[in-house]
């Protein structure tokens, strides 16, 4: 009985509610009341049924059923006809319909969402069996691209639309129907579909000559491919299958991109068997190569690159390991230059040669090379002011032989990979050399070797050293590697470094004139010894090198390894040649009081080329304990400079070079020469301040003028002799062309500038 009565006093308070929802001021108003207050209640039962559809969890397929459809279009016509009752009623209480009528609406619209969300399925299974044709038929193409992007955006607007689904339930259970299977098959060719696209962005770029650009383009390629490998892999970890490797998508990528790499580079063949008339690539005047020269020699062939600025890099090929020469004149490389095998099969029957040629590589005078990369076998020979930075021997074969000849002081020489025998001609001189890997270093009598360096980076490892070492200082910087002297060699000196600690083992059958640190066997020349009680005390050793010093002409920075001990000082003192100091260099506790102390950066006044011997003495008394020494590197600054348009004016008697760019005003200006009409026209080496400076007179002119320099412009004003002297010079005429003669802006060094242009001169006679 209990339960009986609260239910009948709930359905008494529901029946008040209604009651007083319909309360109407006259009988009339009633009336309407009661009309409106049944559309709304329809309509909220109506759209109250809706609830059960558009619960996902309870259905068997996701799909819209006929009842739930029926059931949708009876809830919205009744809501439609509750709206224009509710719109047309007057009453007082239309805001408390307008309230319930929401209620029925906000129903519908769940059901409405949710509907749309299962129509999408249709739209977006176009898009995927458009892209699925292609991926099929493993096709790629401007129209394959156009579907992968079409299908992205119509899944991001099926996204949209399934956010608006009621419940977080329903959507989890929509998106897993509906967008699983197309991103799937989105992922599945996403590399190859950003492969296209970028190859095809490389390609505008190289047809637009940005070849910078492109080639970051390209490393973001060749990560893509890395990429791809991982994400199919793990892709069919989880969806077996899903994401097929596509060799025919593939294939067609690979060609492509085999296309690009030659787009990169220029193909030069020498062609030439004639040593006096090689395959000549460059013209007279400097020209700016933005991509790779790849030259392919081969043997008995001849061909030289001349006057050109290389952006990219020289990728020198061998076949075989046969090749002939080729010549670098006046070439500034601001990448690697890369000699490499090409392994080629014999064509016609002809045999590999047993005995190939290795390539003759000159870098002529006027060449600046960062860096120089050898894979094979070959002849290197550096002709006066041609730059070596670093010299990279990076065999792949262990037997490769690599011969060194002329000016290579400024080259650091490393030997690494599988190692090489290293033949040092008469006439060559290398300042540093570095041993990372087997060696040996035959050296011809003369050759001039100063610092040797053994590192080797495996155990056991053997360094070989023959020949004419008489002027080598050997530091082992690990005991990786086994020395061995041949018989008859020489060797300078012998060091061990303090912080190795393992055994040295040397094989010796030659002679070693000092050694600090270390025991030298069967030495046919007792050794000067820094340890062991029964040694006669000598002189210490310092290891002293030198660089040039950037901000100045006639300058180098001397540097010494470690600190001089408690009490003692750094001296020096510069010398002509290496026989001069080897006399001038003190014995131990010499007096050595009239020596120059060492700044403490390191920076002296001294030519290139001279010898600098440093002492560590004791600053009390002036007495030598540590010797050491090392040839200076004093270059003039190069002027990197360009300059557009040259003009004369002979109203004012001003010869004025506009257009120049990077020039510092603390810099040294060498305005050494111009050609004009095939006369050299040199002026003397000025140094800019930003204020009138007397300069040097021109060639047939002997008074001298003043120039200022401002804002990119070079202004030199000559005095009235100058100028009749200027005006006078063969072939100058009203308007002609000036040429900056190769060289032009370069000093005795032959420190070349980085950009060279044509000018013109405009004269304006009195």
């Amino acid at each position: 009985m209990e339960k009986s009565t609260k239910s009948f006093i709930h359905a008494a308070t529901v029946t008040a509610v209604t009651a007083s929802a319909v309360i109407a001021s006259s009988p009339v108003e009633a009336s309407e009341s009661s009309n409106v207050a049944d559309f709304v209640k329809r309509a909220n039962q109506s759209a109250g049924l809706l609830k059960d559809y558009y619960d996902l969890t309870k259905w068997d397929k996701i799909v819209i059923s006929k009842g739930f459809l029926n059931a949708y279009n009876k809830a919205e016509n009744d809501i439609k006809r509750a709206e224009k009752a509710v719109r047309e009623f007057k009453g007082s209480n239309k805001n408390m319909l307008i309230a319930q009528l929401e209620i029925a609406k906000s129903n519908q619209l769940k059901a409405a969402r949710l509907i749309d969300a299962i129509n999408m399925e249709k739209e977006l299974n176009a898009y995927v069996n458009r892209l699925q044709k292609y991926i099929k038929a493993e096709t790629i193409n401007d129209d394959m691209v156009e579907a992968y992007y079409d299908l992205s955006d119509q899944m991001k607007k099926a996204e949209r639309v399934f956010s608006k689904v009621y419940g977080e339930k329903n959507r989890e259970i929509i998106r897993g129907k509906f967008l699983i299977e197309p991103k799937i098959m989105k992922e599945s060719v996403i590399y190859e579909v950003s492969s296209y696209t970028l190859q095809n962005e490389i390609a505008q770029q190289l047809e637009e000559d940005k070849i910078q650009e492109a080639k970051e383009n390209y490393k973001k390629l060749e990560r893509l491919e890395r990429r791809a490998i991982a994400i199919k892999e793990a892709g069919n970890k989880i969806h077996k299958g899903k994401y097929p490797e596509l060799k025919g998508m593939t294939n067609i990528l690979n060609e492509s991109k085999n296309r690009l790499q030659n787009g990169f580079v220029i193909q030069i063949d020498a062609k030439s068997t004639e040593q006096a008339n090689p395959t000549v690539y460059g013209t007279k005047e400097i020209t700016t190569v933005k991509k790779d020269l790849v030259i392919t020699s081969s043997e008995g062939t001849y061909l030289e690159l001349k006057n050109l600025n290389v952006e990219g890099d020289i990728l020198i090929k061998t076949a075989n390991g046969s090749a002939g020469q080729v010549k670098l004149t006046n070439v500034n490389a601001k990448g690697i230059v890369k000699v490499e095998e090409v392994v080629e099969k014999p064509v016609n029957g002809a045999k590999i040669l047993a005995n190939p040629s290795f390539i003759q590589l000159i870098i002529g005078g006027g060449s600046k090379i960062p860096i120089l990369n050898l894979h094979v076998g070959a002849q290197v020979s550096a002709e006066n002011h041609a730059v070596i930075g670093n010299l990279i021997i990076n065999t792949l074969k262990s037997n490769e032989v690599i011969s060194l000849n002329g000016d290579l002081f400024l080259t650091k020489v490393t030997v690494q990979g599988q190692g090489a025998e290293v033949r040092l001609g008469s006439y060559v001189s290398i300042r540093e050399m570095i041993l990372k890997a087997n060696t040996i270093i035959n050296a011809a009598n003369g050759a001039k070797l100063n610092l040797l360096l053994t590192e080797s980076e495996k155990a056991p490892s053997n360094i070989t050293l023959k020949g004419d070492l008489s002027l080598a200082h050997v530091i082992i910087r690990n005991s990786n590697a086994v020395i061995n002297i041949a018989e008859g060699t020489v060797v300078k000196k012998i060091e061990k470094d303090p912080s190795v600690t393992g055994e040295i083992k040397i094989d010796n059958k030659g002679s070693v004139e000092e050694a600090v640190g270390i025991e030298i066997p069967n030495n046919t020349a007792p050794p000067l010894s820094s340890g062991g009680s029964d040694a006669t005390p000598t002189i210490g050793s310092l290891v002293v090198s030198a660089e040039d010093d950037n901000t100045s002409d006639d300058k180098t920075v001397i540097a010494v390894n470690g600190a001089a001990e408690s009490g003692n000082e750094f001296v020096y003192k510069v010398f002509e040649n290496m026989t001069d100091a080897n006399a001038g260099k003190p014995v131990l506790n010499a007096d050595v009081s009239s020596w120059s102390p060492l700044p403490s950066n390191g920076i002296i006044t001294a030519p290139n080329g001279k010898i600098v011997v440093v002492v560590e003495r004791n600053a009390t008394d002036k007495k030598a304990k540590k010797v050491g020494q090392t040839t200076t590197v004093t270059e003039d600054s190069t002027n990197n400079a360009a300059f557009t348009i040259a003009a004369y004016n002979g109203d004012n008697n001003i010869l004025e070079i506009s257009g120049l760019i990077n020039i510092e005003a603390d810099s040294n200006f060498d305005l050494k020469k111009l050609t004009y009409s095939n006369a050299e026209v040199p002026l003397a080496l000025h140094t800019l301040a930003g204020n009138y400076k007397v300069a040097a007179s021109l060639s047939e002119v002997n008074s001298a003028g003043k120039y200022f320099y401002n804002s990119g412009t070079l202004r030199v004003i000559l005095t009235d002799d100058d100028a009749e002297a200027v005006e006078s010079l063969s072939g100058f005429g009203h308007i002609d062309s000036l040429t900056a003669f190769e060289g032009w802006n370069s000093d005795f060094e032959s420190n070349q500038a980085k950009e060279i242009s044509n000018i013109d001169v405009t004269v304006t006679p009195e």
